[in-house]
């Protein structure tokens, strides 16, 4: 749930980059909305903070953001679906998904 929090927070604000301040408040305000969900994984603040620096490589390596010195540049918007059939249509023929 939080990645998809995260992908609207970002995608569909109509900014085009984020601020390392700005990625800064979005991953506590993760913690805050989705921290109970780990409540059972020890220092699960830290668990987060690698989980959402992987994501944002992840999003970074796939071509969606590009790092700048002061935060991220968004390139291209993710993709969504209008429904299942298109969706997986877009498995079948891809190598990978965001």
């Amino acid at each position: 749930c939080w990645k998809v929090w995260l992908v609207l927070q970002l995608f569909e604000s109509g900014q085009s980059d984020a601020s390392n301040d700005q990625l800064n408040d979005l991953f506590v305000q993760s913690v805050k909305l989705f921290g109970r969900q780990m409540a059972q994984v020890d220092n699960y603040v830290r668990f987060f903070q690698i989980e959402f620096t992987n994501f944002i490589i992840a999003l970074r390596t796939q071509g969606y953001v590009r790092h700048t010195i002061d935060g991220i540049k968004i390139i291209r918007q993710p993709e969504w679906f209008s429904g299942y059939d298109q969706k997986r249509r877009f498995i079948m023929t891809s190598g990978h998904l965001m």
